[in-house]
């Protein structure tokens, strides 16, 4: 469903981004640009820091399409499968996204998510765990 792409990076945007007022964020994993965070990939993050926000945007969507939605399968996922398993993706990696976007139920790709953060024992050492949890739900939410 390549035609959800644009609401699902929109959407993903607007939650990285906090409706556009944090567009650069310097946090624990450094430099993030658009929810792109140095820590993972700093060539990207460190060749649009200091370009225009539009730009920035523009690469970002191209950023998410190539590196997210086509590996994970979105194209061709069930409709709202492939914006969860989108996001998925993004925050909880690729492998876990592909088992979303295949996914038949609704509750069975959420509990998925779910358990894979709790499981995370980075996340639940850093207090993370609750902002997670409340992702996933933002996410569902919007796709309701």
């Amino acid at each position: 469903m390549e035609n959800n792409f644009d609401r699902a990076v929109d959407w993903l945007i607007d939650w990285e981004t906090a409706g556009g007022k944090k567009m650069r964020v310097l946090d624990k994993d450094g430099r993030t640009l658009c929810g792109v965070c140095a820590k993972f990939f700093p060539e990207w993050v460190n060749t649009w820091w200091n370009k225009p926000d539009a730009e920035i945007v523009a690469a970002a969507k191209k950023f998410y399409f190539d590196n997210f939605w086509v590996p994970t399968g979105c194209e061709v996922a069930a409709e709202k499968f492939d914006v969860f398993s989108f996001d998925c993706s993004v925050n909880q990696g690729v492998a876990l996204g592909k088992q979303i976007a295949i996914c038949n139920s609704g509750w069975a790709a959420f509990a998925l998510r779910v358990e894979a953060y709790v499981t995370a024992e980075e996340k639940r050492k850093n207090n993370e765990l609750p902002g997670w949890l409340n992702r996933i739900v933002a996410v569902w939410r919007e796709l309701l």
